[in-house]
């Protein structure tokens, strides 16, 4: 998968586990194509990973439909994101150089 494609599957299905996107609601190809500036061959590729990574009900004619993820679905992702995420900040804070502190402090002072 391209980085595009990455880029557009990780925006995807956070909205989709946000539910930001109403249950039954279709994902139009043309319209995600045009607003991530892609071909809708890469918005297929990407709606059908979605689709088998169970966040989207496939429907033939119909296209892609937002479902909302069970309770334990949920809570397997937010589990498998604290692990990630925790990995990641352990590795960070032990290779942080004053200018990332620095960089990382600015941000969220303009987050404020």
């Amino acid at each position: 998968m391209s980085a595009t494609e990455d880029t557009l599957y990780h925006v995807t299905s956070s909205v989709l586990l946000g539910s930001r996107i109403a249950p039954g609601s279709p994902l139009r190809e043309q319209q995600i194509a045009a607003v991530f500036g892609v071909s809708r061959e890469r918005v297929r590729k990407v709606l059908q990973r979605l689709g088998h990574d169970q966040l989207l009900e496939l429907v033939p004619n119909r296209g892609g439909l937002a479902v909302a993820p069970s309770l334990e679905q949920a809570r397997a992702i937010y589990e498998a994101r604290r692990i990630l995420e925790g990995g990641i900040v352990g590795h960070l804070a032990n290779t942080l150089h004053k200018s990332m502190v620095q960089r990382l402090e600015a941000h969220l002072t303009e987050e404020d």
